[in-house]
């Protein structure tokens, strides 16, 4: 998925709010919107986001989201709790079925329909292509250039922008390897600004 195909949250929650106008986002507990916690040496802010569709909904989206704090780059620094709940909110959008992490995208169930009325076969999707030994090292280098040095916060990033939990960058595809290549390029064309929304 490229930089130019990826569905922003602020486009998400136009979306969720066309759908469902009385909707709304908050934190799955009010009484504990974000909370810190600590494994091993390092400090995260976690949030926990619920999509409401309805005010009374009774399973509403819920996204998750966590920061390493105080943030490793320019982009997190002094911001990571904002980041921390976009990341969420964004999450709890696409698990509510109200947007996707791809601009534009249909259900397979639309597409069979669209197919069937058409009158043309569908053939089963392909595999996602997995990302190569190359691009690993070079996601690696380019992770280190922006200041992302550690294997936790390297994985964080790579989560934040897969849209998804991963055990190492080996198990990202090939085209979650170039978007976050491409977010890491594009931040580095600007130091001052650094990655940009990792959610």
């Amino acid at each position: 998925m490229s930089r130019d195909d990826y569905n922003e949250v602020s486009q998400r929650i136009i979306e969720f709010r066309e759908k469902y106008p009385t909707g709304c986002l908050r934190p799955a507990d009010l009484s504990k919107p974000f909370e810190i916690v600590t494994i091993g040496d390092q400090t995260f802010i976690v949030v926990v986001a619920a999509a409401y569709r309805t005010p009374d909904d009774p399973m509403p989206g819920v996204g998750m989201a966590w920061e390493p704090c105080p943030g490793r780059t320019n982009f997190t620094r002094l911001s990571e709790l904002q980041n921390c709940e976009t990341s969420a909110w964004g999450r709890a959008l696409i698990a509510v079925g109200a947007a996707d992490a791809k601009k534009g995208i249909a259900s397979a169930d639309e597409v069979r329909l669209r197919a069937r009325d058409a009158g043309v076969e569908q053939s089963t999707p392909r595999e996602p292509k997995p990302i190569t030994r190359a691009m690993v090292t070079k996601l690696q280098i380019m992770l280190d250039e922006a200041g992302i040095k550690k294997r936790e916060e390297k994985l964080a990033y790579c989560e934040n922008l897969a849209q998804r939990p991963l055990s190492s960058s080996n198990d990202l595809t090939m085209a979650e390897g170039r978007l976050i290549m491409d977010t890491l390029a594009e931040a580095a064309k600007d130091t001052h600004q650094g990655p940009p929304d990792a959610v």
